[in-house]
């Protein structure tokens, strides 16, 4: 097991941004100072107890959402996790989102940050020799977005619809 997430003095910078990120058999977060990052709209499944590590405090055996929310200073007061789900997330087997997923529309829209074109057009590498063909899926600039790397293709909505008795 590996920590889902580990944000380090070796990997410079502060104030990170940690969302949107699909953990699947792992668990955690190591970072430098538990004060320069924002962590929230996450989807933990399988959950792996882990240990959290910040410069100042060290908590063992988190094993729940509740636990974590607490262990990073408590949700709402600190805004962390508070967003963040545990479910299956009900992945294809090229690990992309079905329409039953409860990752879709579950993350943040992340347009301030020039996210939009993260995964549209990309190709899906998973697992060892896949060669995959582009997927990906623009993000929308308003409402939410979804969990994980990729962007579910919802179908559009009917037009012209009548009514026939």
């Amino acid at each position: 097991m590996g920590f889902g997430i580990e944000v380090g003095s070796h990997a410079g910078g502060s104030n990170w941004i940690i969302k949107n990120n699909l953990i699947v058999n792992a668990g955690g977060l190591i970072c430098p100072s538990a004060d320069t990052f924002t962590i929230d709209n996450n989807s933990y499944y399988n959950w792996v107890p882990f240990n959290y590590l910040a410069s100042t405090s060290a908590y063992g055996g988190i094993s729940t959402l509740a636990a974590w929310q607490t262990a990073l200073g408590g949700c709402p007061s600190t805004g962390r996790e508070c967003n963040s789900i545990t479910a299956n997330p009900n992945l294809n087997s090229n690990y992309t989102e079905q329409a039953s997923s409860p990752t879709v529309g579950a993350g943040a829209n992340l347009t301030t940050v020039k996210l939009t074109a993260l995964d549209y057009g990309k190709s899906v590498n998973i697992g060892n020799g896949y060669s995959g063909t582009p997927y990906g899926n623009a993000r929308p600039s308003t409402g939410a977005w979804d969990i994980g790397a990729y962007q579910y293709n919802r179908p559009p909505s009917p037009t012209n619809l009548r009514i026939i008795q």
